[in-house]
């Protein structure tokens, strides 16, 4: 039986093949990996907002627990400001389960030896 490929599409308009089956699973770990990595900017950045507001405010205004609201209300902003402006740039499964022929109306120079497993830890 000959081999089966996905192909997946990425934003710069290069594409990759990875074996059948596969391509759902790379386009999850990028969507993971993308998650994770906003939460933290976000969180990062909410938490820098507040911080330095809180030492600012604490100069300026008498009252720690209105320095420190004030604070916490915008690291807040900052960090949904931060998660809204986040896009996700990993691929899209363009071609699932696609023979050799298909795939390489995708892929330029395709080479099927190429093609690995992307859930192999190269032991």
């Amino acid at each position: 039986m000959p081999a089966r490929y996905d192909v997946l599409r990425y934003s710069d308009g290069t594409h990759r093949a990875v074996p059948a089956g596969d391509g759902q699973g790379v386009v999850g770990a990028h969507r993971r990996e993308s998650r994770r990595q906003q939460l933290t900017g976000s969180l990062t950045a909410g938490f820098l907002a507040m911080v330095v507001l809180v030492l600012v405010g604490g100069v300026v205004y008498d009252s720690f627990v209105t320095t420190l609201g004030v604070g916490i209300g915008l690291g807040a902003v900052a960090a949904i400001l931060r998660a809204e402006r986040w896009t996700h740039e990993g691929p899209e499964l363009a071609v699932s389960d696609a023979s050799e022929r298909v795939v390489r109306d995708y892929v330029d120079e395709f080479d099927p030896d190429e093609v690995t497993d992307p859930f192999d830890a190269g032991d």
